[in-house]
């Protein structure tokens, strides 16, 4: 019972951490029923730990390793930045994909 519970704090803590930051991100945008406030309270951990697996297998694959190998010589490499910023770009792309192909079919369906 004892771990039970200190699961449920750590995991309420991280979800308020985390909502606090997303509500700052997304300011003015923020839920506006209690559902939707549930919703992002119990989603927001989750989606963040996806984010940070995500994160970790983009830096953490074949290539990301050869890059890392062949430039560690150097303080600075303009390939590894360049590496994150068009794996970063990608995914802001994708996101962005989604959210319109999200609010499409809502428009589609009529919700």
């Amino acid at each position: 019972m004892r771990k039970i519970l200190w699961f449920a704090g750590w995991y309420v803590g991280l979800s308020l951490l985390s909502l606090a930051g997303w509500l700052i991100i997304s300011y003015p945008d923020r839920p506006s029923s209690p559902l939707g406030w549930a919703c992002a309270f119990l989603l927001i951990l989750p989606i963040q730990l996806a984010f940070e697996w995500l994160g970790t297998r983009i830096s953490d694959n074949p290539l990301a390793r050869r890059i890392d190998t062949r430039t560690s010589a150097k303080q600075v490499s303009l390939l590894r930045i360049a590496y994150c910023l068009v794996m970063f770009c990608g995914l802001i792309a994708c996101v962005l994909a989604l959210a319109y192909g999200w609010r499409f079919l809502q428009a589609y369906l009529g919700w």
